[in-house]
């Protein structure tokens, strides 16, 4: 029978192939884990950040902070942990706007049949939502998780978690006539530790979103204010930048602590003035 359309009625796991690949180098179609490309040559070093517009400070100083330097790539060994807080914190914004009442958060996974998983991720999403629509979600997020674990190893299994709102229905059906496995895991009572999770070993893909938003909650349907990560001056509220200081003629390098301090304004400019010659 054409393995295409007739639906399975029991899910089997791959190869054993899959199961000699790694987290680190385990790929699909262009899809990795995260962590699993390289830094920048300046992620996590120590650099200064601050405002220069000393007249507008009641001190008349500049105000200055040590902090350490973040590309904010889901791919980045280093800074991939930022890159999950910062998503996990838009995604709870998000949330909250849409006023619904997270305590009916579910956490669903939905699993494609094993003749489809060889079918690129983008693909495998549509259907994915098609399936839980289906089901009766009617909105929220979804994250792609390409692979899945078993024992140190990292295989290829596609699937899609997803928190979202309404009932979870039909599901028998659904296996039954498409061979999607749709699971509900339940109420979520700790969103930020789920999406946290989720996203430790979710899919990463250059120019693709891990994480989409559909239904209820979807752009179109929802609009808000992107939520501004930006540190604030203390004295003037202006946007803290990169900064460096130079003392006779050399670059002064912050010490690898964090701390605040206040200062003359002379010696000091902004990281883009600097690169610029300005």
């Amino acid at each position: 029978m054409n393995q295409e359309t007739y639906p399975a009625k029991t899910q089997s796991k791959f190869s054993d192939w899959y199961d000699q690949t790694n987290y680190a180098s385990i790929e699909w179609d262009g899809w990795n884990l995260p962590k699993s490309g390289e830094s920048k040559d300046d992620c996590g070093q120590w650099a200064w950040r601050g405002c220069l517009d000393y007249k507008k400070h009641s001190d008349g100083m500049i105000q200055a902070q040590t902090y350490k330097l973040c590309c904010f790539r889901a791919s980045c060994p280093k800074c991939a942990g930022q890159w999950a807080s910062r998503s996990t914190a838009r995604i709870l914004d998000r949330l909250k706007a849409s006023k619904k009442n997270l305590k009916y958060l579910k956490h669903v996974v939905v699993s494609p049949p094993t003749w489809l998983q060889h079918k690129p991720i983008e693909f495998l999403r549509k259907e994915a939502r098609k399936m839980a629509k289906r089901a009766g979600i009617q909105g929220g997020l979804d994250i792609v998780h390409p692979f899945r674990k078993k024992g140190k190893q990292w295989y290829l299994s596609p699937h899609f978690h997803y928190l979202a709102f309404g009932w979870v229905t039909l599901t028998d059906e659904i296996f039954q006539k498409n061979g999607w496995l749709v699971k509900n895991i339940g109420i979520r009572e700790n969103p930020i530790g789920t999406v946290m999770y989720l996203l430790s070993h979710a899919g990463v893909k250059k120019r693709r979103h891990t994480i989409t938003w559909f239904g209820i909650l979807s752009y179109s349907k929802l609009k808000i204010e992107k939520l501004d990560f930006h540190i604030k001056c203390p004295e003037c509220e202006a946007n803290f930048q990169r900064l460096i200081c130079f003392r006779e003629g050399w670059a002064v390098k912050p010490p690898p602590i964090s701390m605040e301090i206040s200062d003359e304004p002379k010696g000091w400019k902004y990281w883009l003035d600097h690169l610029r010659g300005f």
